[in-house]
């Protein structure tokens, strides 16, 4: 995806940009079909589906290995605030995922993202971002900024889902009763 695209261009930009071809129009219906694009008043701009999958071309990486990325960087940067190192710890993520993702995946995602040079091992389970890439990520804030209030909304929409469910609600139950007899003999 081009840089353009941040750009608000019209169609008359997209194609002098990119050729007046065939296949530029074969890429400007693939980008509306899914929805990478938006097109109000023949301006062009990224959705912010759009612009997770440009920094997921920009950066070479599949949505799990960005959502990595983000909240590495994200966690790095609150840690940098307060003292001069900042680290993000693997099963923090995990944590967050294991629901729905297997423990195995997470594994491979964060090597993927040490082999392809955006992360490294700060030590036993903690990564942080390559200083390079962390500064090049500045650059895209708002973006970073969306994903990550995403990627959390579900993480505790999630969590309400689970706690709905009344085999759950259950077994607390009984956990609880069963801690309390324990405590109070």
């Amino acid at each position: 995806m081009p840089d353009l695209l941040f750009l608000y261009p019209t169609e008359h930009d997209i194609y002098t940009v990119l050729g007046f071809t065939k296949k530029t129009e074969q890429i400007i219906q693939y980008w509306k079909k899914k929805k990478l694009i938006s097109v109000t008043n023949n301006i062009y701009q990224l959705t912010e589906f759009g612009k997770f999958a440009y920094l997921m071309s920009k950066f070479k990486i599949n949505f799990l290995e960005l959502c990595f990325l983000i909240e590495t960087y994200c966690c790095e940067k609150r840690m940098r605030e307060i003292c001069k190192d900042g680290f993000y710890v693997k099963y923090s993520f995990y944590d967050k995922v294991e629901d729905v993702i297997a423990y195995g995946t997470v594994s491979n995602t964060v090597s993927n993202l040490v082999k392809k040079g955006l992360i490294y091992r700060h030590h036993k389970a903690s990564y942080s971002v390559i200083p390079e890439i962390f500064t090049e990520l500045m650059n895209y804030q708002n973006i970073i900024d969306a994903l990550h209030t995403w990627f959390i909304e579900v993480w505790k929409k999630k969590n309400e889902l689970i706690l709905q469910d009344p085999l759950i609600v259950q077994r607390q139950n009984e956990f609880s009763n069963i801690y309390k007899n324990i405590l109070f003999r």
